[in-house]
């Protein structure tokens, strides 16, 4: 048999204890518990089977920033196609949402360029490189996919033109420094 004082001890105990969780909860009107951590400030959201971190004032304050900062449009350098009759080669970059977002144009096109198109195959591969050289994503644009355009019909200059997005991770769009393109199954004059 315990001695009546192990018992009011252990009560004791177990009433002290419990009243130093780490953690405050409460509900809220939607019916979602609301933990606080105590110690180091981390609010956690949990609904049904979700648990939510909350980020801190600061941290949304940050991610705002480098979305709008990368949302920007990014014109990088233009780039001579001697190798394919003449014209230059001009990209635009924006990042958003885990996708660099370009525009990729030729303007004037060649002769040669303008035959390629009209059939499968040819391509461009849009190089993205970082300040070190390193290869950080690579974009390949089909020739036949480009838009065609023109001020007027009887226009002879004309520019193509590819609006499209790739899958980009912020930390690699955040280390394109530069850019270079190569083609492929384009006739050689």
């Amino acid at each position: 048999m315990e001695t009546p004082y192990k018992i009011v001890l252990s009560l004791v105990l177990v009433t002290a204890l419990a009243g130093c969780s780490r953690n405050q909860d409460a509900d809220d009107k939607d019916g979602r518990m609301i933990r606080v951590d105590k110690s180091t400030g981390v609010v956690t959201v949990m609904d049904g089977d979700r648990i939510t971190r909350v980020k801190t004032p600061e941290e949304q304050t940050a991610e705002d920033r480098d979305r709008d900062e990368f949302a920007k449009t990014r014109n990088m350098p233009i780039l001579g196609l001697a190798g394919l009759g003449g014209g230059n080669a001009t990209l635009r970059l924006s990042w958003h949402d885990g996708k660099v977002f370009y525009r990729f144009s030729i303007a004037p096109t060649s002769k040669q360029i303008e035959a390629a198109r009209s059939r499968p195959g040819p391509s461009f591969e849009i190089l993205l490189d970082s300040a070190e050289g390193s290869v950080v994503k690579k974009i390949e644009v089909q020739a036949e996919s480009m838009t065609l355009n023109r001020n007027d019909p009887s226009d002879t200059s004309s520019a193509l033109t590819r609006d499209d997005s790739a899958p980009c991770a912020m930390d690699d769009y955040r280390r394109i420094a530069s850019w270079d393109i190569s083609w492929s199954g384009f006739a050689t004059e």
